[in-house]
């Protein structure tokens, strides 16, 4: 009879298939985002206290920081 795999096993078993290229990807999705933060932007929006100018300056899309809608 066949064992069965946990899902515990099945993830480690696709993680370390996928690991390479999903660590690939995030750090180009990385240097991507650092090529478009306004640095200075960032740093004078938090000494302001100023959130939402600080998120701005990173130029990310709001999607990508929100949770997605249930």
């Amino acid at each position: 009879m066949a064992r069965r795999i946990s899902a515990e096993e099945q993830i480690r078993i696709l993680l370390a298939q996928y690991e390479p290229e999903m660590q690939r990807a995030f750090l180009a999705a990385i240097e991507d985002l650092k090529g478009r933060i306004e640095l200075q932007r960032v740093v004078d929006a938090l000494s302001r206290g100023d959130i939402e100018a600080a998120v701005r300056a990173l130029n990310i899309e709001p999607a990508v920081y929100r949770p997605a809608a249930a």
